[in-house]
C-alpha cells in the first residue's frame, strides 16, 4: 500500500536523501519498524488521547486554509494495509508534523553530540546540514544553530 505524506522540503531533503535514514522513494516501511509504529498509530481506529490543550491544528482553521506542500511529499511503501477510511487529511497533517518533529529531535541529538567533541554551534549545524545532504535552499544551517540555542534545556 502506497502513503503519500504531504511534508516541508527540507523533511523530504532529510528523510529520502540519506540512506540510513529512510533511503531512496518509495520508501519500504514495515508494520515493527519505528515508522512502520508511528503511522499504524496516526492511522489507528482510536488513537492515543491527545491533551486537552494540545493541538495540531487549530479548531478555528479549516485544513483547506492550510498551505500545501507542493511537490514535497514523501512516498512510503507500506507492507501493511491501512483501511480508505482512516486515511483522512487530519492524520496526514500529523504524521506530517511528526516527521517534521523526528527530524528537530534527530538534529537536536546530532549536533548537541559533535559539540562534545567540537564545541561550536555553527560548526555543528553546518555539518549536520552538509552530512544530511539539505538542500540550501530549503533551509539555511543557520536555522538548526537557531534549533541548537532554542532547545539548549533539552
Amino acid at each position: 500500500m502506497k502513503l503519500i505524506v504531504p511534508v516541508k522540503p527540507e523533511v523530504k531533503d532529510f528523510f529520502t536523501k540519506n540512506p540510513s535514514i529512510l533511503g531512496k522513494e518509495p520508501c519500504h516501511i514495515r508494520k515493527n519498524s519505528r515508522v512502520g509504529t508511528l503511522v499504524t498509530t496516526v492511522f489507528a481506529h482510536n488513537p492515543p488521547e491527545l491533551p486537552s490543550d494540545f493541538e495540531f491544528v487549530p479548531k478555528d482553521v479549516s485544513l483547506e486554509d492550510l498551505p500545501p506542500f507542493p511537490e514535497n511529499e514523501i512516498i512510503l511503501e507500506l507492507s501493511f494495509k491501512i483501511p480508505p477510511e482512516f486515511i483522512t487529511d487530519e492524520r496526514l497533517f500529523l504524521l506530517s508534523k511528526f516527521f517534521d518533529m523526528l527530524m528537530d529531535v534527530y538534529a537536536l541529538a546530532w549536533m548537541r553530540g559533535r559539540m562534545d567533541y567540537l564545541p561550536s554551534e555553527n560548526s555543528a549545524a553546518t555539518l549536520f546540514h552538509k552530512k544530511h545532504k539539505i538542500n540550501d535552499g530549503h533551509i539555511k544551517s543557520d536555522a538548526f544553530r537557531q534549533l541548537l540555542r532554542r532547545n539548549k534545556t533539552i
